[in-house]
């Protein structure tokens, strides 16, 4: 059996209201799990559904190496760089992972290889080589990290 609560607003036993709009939208600032505080699961195509927090990057950043010394373009979650080499830089989070389970991801542009290393609660390593395998310094470089928040 289906049941529909229609409804403009809700309003949290604090007062907080959320509101409702005829365009089928709910407005919050905070989505909670019921069961378990981070356990949000989100429809998807047909009858799957995902975890909502297991899909969120937890990290990612744009990179420049080339300037003599690596800077951040932008970034979530990317507190610092450190140059370790050429084409070597450690990246530190700002809040550190679960565990070193999580997947890495890494890109850069033109011809070069970029790879994920030496994972870490707090940090992972970024490494750029051209297609001679040496450390390149590039710019325009890309990085994900999907896992579980500490």
């Amino acid at each position: 059996m289906v049941s529909i609560l229609k409804t403009d607003k809700i309003q949290a036993s604090h007062g907080t209201e959320v509101e409702v709009s005829s365009g089928h939208e709910l407005h919050t600032d905070t989505l909670k799990g019921t069961t378990i505080a981070g356990s949000v699961t989100v429809q998807g195509e047909g009858t799957n559904t995902t975890n909502l927090q297991q899909g969120l990057a937890k990290m990612w950043g744009k990179i420049d190496q080339q300037d003599g010394s690596p800077a951040i373009a932008g970034s979530f979650n990317l507190a610092s760089l450190t140059d370790n080499s050429t084409g070597n830089t450690t990246h530190t989070f700002t809040n550190a992972m679960n565990d070193d389970n999580y997947s890495g991801q890494g890109q850069c542009n033109s011809v070069y290889v970029s790879t994920i290393e030496s994972y870490n609660t707090g940090s992972f390593r970024q490494r750029v080589f051209n297609l001679s395998s040496s450390g390149s310094d590039r710019d325009d470089n890309a990085t994900a990290v999907f896992g579980d928040l500490a």
